[in-house]
């Protein structure tokens, strides 16, 4: 077991954290997510269209209840209501097409970089539970057959670790007190 533990280790650190590769993989996991977000907006857009489309012919409508041109009929009635709900429901699809986008977050190749050359000391260093919860968070499983071991995981989870290490910033410490005692403050003071 420690044989297969240090094979898919090395193999994680020689291979998947090598930067230009890391980089490539990525790369193409941008790109899709692009199209991914062109389709959305494209589908954003048809639905602002429809709504305003349907606010248009409800203006007409009125327009011409309002000069005189046409009565307010059932028929009439049926049609504004028909126009109503469909400007309704394309303005509740856009709501929820708008609020599920996420605005991409670009990464660096200095926040893979240093993605890279963290990741490989985290494997091979500190604590087993440490170690095996690091690549838990990017391999999602691990096949072993007779000859062969295969290490399976999303570029996705792989793009939020990078953009986590980023994000962490590193504590400073200080040693300047939160708080001072006062006199005042204290239940028992010095007499």
């Amino acid at each position: 077991m420690d044989k297969l533990d240090t094979l898919v280790t090395q193999h994680l650190t020689d291979r998947l954290f090598d930067p230009q590769r890391l980089s490539e993989m990525l790369s193409t996991l941008a790109g899709r997510c692009a199209r991914k977000q062109a389709s959305v907006d494209q589908r954003i857009a048809a639905l602002a269209r429809e709504a305003e489309n349907a606010e248009e012919w409800l203006r007409r409508l009125y327009k011409l209840v309002e000069d005189g041109h046409a009565e307010l009929d059932d028929l009439l009635k049926d049609r504004i209501l028909s126009l109503k709900a469909g400007r309704e429901a394309a303005l509740a699809a856009l709501s929820r097409a708008s609020s599920a986008t996420n605005p991409a977050e670009q990464l660096t190749p200095l926040a893979v970089y240093r993605f890279a050359r963290a990741m490989p000391e985290r494997l091979t260093t500190g604590d087993i539970p440490f170690r095996k919860a690091y690549i838990g968070s990017i391999v999602d499983r691990i096949e072993v057959d007779d000859h062969t071991v295969r290490i399976m995981g999303r570029k996705e989870v792989l793009e939020q670790a990078v953009m986590a290490n980023e994000r962490t910033q590193p504590v400073v410490h200080n040693f300047v007190p939160n708080w001072r005692p006062r006199q005042d403050l204290n239940l028992r003071p010095l007499v």
